[in-house]
């Protein structure tokens, strides 16, 4: 019997471009007999939305694709257009870099700002549902505002801001420092947060804040991964993130998401900041790095550097 051949990425992407359009006409189709069986405001939106979510799934893979393939010329349109678009987005995020709240505004008012705008919602969707909904929903429902509530008590403890203003006073700072420190940075956000100071580096992951010394780090670099996604066991897609890495003479590397417009501008600051840093990715760079983290800017003297913004990806050596 011939042994049956592995699925390769390309298989799975396959696979799930076909996986998507049946998906997408489904949607559609239930949204048509959603309209068709019992036609209110309510089952008008569901419907809207379902038809286009349908759309989405059924067109995003060929679009996707024909994207992919023209990035891989740099003469292209479409990478003169990416290159375009990518230099406005870094106009604005160098504009939005600077107008934040400062230490305690980002970290406590904000969190509360946003914990209360999502219980009101929640409320809200609560009374839409006792209004229109069976019981099943406005049990959901009701649960979904229960959590917002709990969520809402915890931001007004403030312990994330409280943990913050803790780390950086263990490395020597004060709560007027801190305040100064943040308010001069430049923040930027993604999944997590990084806030540039002029001494120290502010990088938030999750519910963790963590402050990293200006003087101990002495390399950074992007690095660019595909997730490859998976549910059950089958391909469902690809998710392109950026990260920015951060590399101290105790050799500890901390590295936290960003949006690639976020990682260059994140680059550019600690640069202004602090100029002995090295920036930017190599094979070379990361063997010194490796072998002795204390002794690399010594060790780098002479070494080719890279771009500041050469991105660690499928030529990335590290184990």
């Amino acid at each position: 019997m011939k042994k049956r051949r592995e699925k390769t990425t390309e298989d799975y992407e396959k696979d799930s471009a076909v996986s998507s359009v049946i998906a997408g006409v489904i949607m559609i189709i239930i949204a048509l007999w959603i309209l068709i069986v019992n036609i209110t405001w309510v089952s008008f939106a569901i419907a809207l939305l379902l038809i286009g979510l349908g759309a989405f799934f059924i067109l995003r893979k060929r679009s996707e694709k024909r994207l992919e393939e023209a990035l891989k010329d740099e003469n292209s349109p479409q990478s003169v257009s990416y290159r375009k678009g990518l230099e406005k987005k870094i106009q604005r995020a160098a504009q939005k870099a600077h107008a934040h709240k400062g230490f305690k505004g980002e970290l406590y008012y904000r969190t509360v700002k946003i914990a209360a705008f999502v219980f009101v919602l929640t409320l809200f969707f609560l009374f839409v549902m006792l209004m229109e909904s069976t019981l099943m929903y406005v049990v959901l429902t009701a649960a979904a505002a229960i959590g917002a509530l709990i969520f809402f008590i915890y931001s007004l403890t403030g312990k994330d801001y409280k943990r913050a203003l803790a780390a950086f006073k263990a490395v020597g700072g004060s709560e007027e420092e801190a305040e100064r420190e943040f308010a001069e940075g430049a923040v930027f956000r993604s999944t997590d947060m990084v806030c540039v100071g002029r001494n120290y580096i502010f990088g938030r992951m999750g519910l963790k804040t963590t402050v990293i010394p200006m003087s101990s780090v002495v390399w950074m670099f992007m690095n660019q991964k595909f997730q490859y996604n998976y549910y059950n066991g089958v391909y469902t897609g690809k998710t392109k993130q950026f990260f920015i890495n951060f590399c101290t003479s105790g050799g500890r590397i901390f590295t936290y998401s960003c949006s690639e417009e976020g990682g260059i501008l994140i680059i550019d600051e600690v640069h202004h900041n602090d100029t002995r840093v090295l920036a930017g990715w190599s094979d070379d760079l990361w063997k010194l790095y490796a072998k002795d983290p204390a002794g690399f800017l010594e060790a780098a003297v002479g070494a080719v550097m890279p771009s500041p913004y050469e991105l660690a990806g499928k030529n990335d050596t590290r184990k």
